[in-house]
Order: structure tokens, then sequence, then C-alpha cells
């Protein structure tokens, strides 16, 4: 998709998703109540991975500071996946 059909269509959503907000959530809030399993599972999953983030955060520091090292982890792409995940229910 070019840059500007992108743009174009991140706008139309932008509008869609303000016009309808209430229609949005309701419907939203009517799949967990018919999905309760797969709530559970997405946030189980989300909070697992984390916690494997922290985890890995954590040892990447320990390991920078051990060596010397500065610069940006791959928590960013690890952080969009996972909030996709979470924009299912």
């Amino acid at each position: 998709m070019t840059p500007e059909a992108l743009e174009t269509k991140q706008n139309y959503d932008r509008e869609y998703r303000k016009k309808n907000r209430q229609k949005i959530n309701r419907q939203q809030r009517e799949w967990r109540a018919r999905n309760p399993d797969k709530v559970k599972e997405y946030k189980q999953r989300y909070w697992e991975k984390k916690a494997r983030l922290k985890a890995e955060a954590e040892k990447d520091g320990e390991e920078a500071g051990k060596e010397g090292k500065t610069g940006r982890k791959r928590q960013d792409a690890d952080q969009e996946s996972a909030t996709a995940e979470i924009c299912h229910f």
C-alpha cells in the first residue's frame, strides 16, 4: 500500500472509531461475554509475555552493565505484537 493510501485508510479508520465508539465498545463487551475462554487465554498469554520480556530486559541490563554496552532493546517490536494480541478482546 502506498504511503498516501495508508494515511487515507488510517484517517478513515480513526474517524470511524470516533463516530462509532459506543458500538465498537458494545461489540467488544458482547464478544468477551460470549468467549470467556479465549479472553482468559489471551490475558494469560499477554501477562506471561510481559513477564518474559521484563526478565529478558533485566538480564540484558545486567549483561550491558558487565560489558559496558548501551543501546536499544528489541522490546519495541515485542510490545507491539503484545498490544496486537490484546486488541482482540
